[in-house]
């Protein structure tokens, strides 16, 4: 199973990662800065904790495809923080 990573315009300087819940819905929405050339700074990962940041994300009409993860490589990641 892989995680879609990806941007918005509104937050372009960040890259998102929506973990669904069981019913479809976002349970969690992660985010990790962008360098320059839109690779994702991979040990950055963190949850999204701002409500409004979380709806104008999820509501977004243009959602950009960045990259895609592993599910068990992006919970390595935010397991040991590298």
């Amino acid at each position: 199973m892989l995680f879609e990573i990806f941007t918005v315009p509104e937050y372009r300087g960040n890259a998102y990662i929506m973990e669904t819940a069981g019913n479809g819905g976002c349970e969690f929405l992660w985010t990790a800065p962008l360098f320059k050339d839109n690779t994702v700074d991979q040990t950055q990962w963190g949850p999204v904790e701002d409500e409004e940041i979380v709806n104008a994300v999820l509501n977004s009409n243009e959602k950009i495809f960045l990259d895609e993860i592993a599910v068990a490589d992006f919970n390595k990641l935010i397991n040991t923080g590298q």
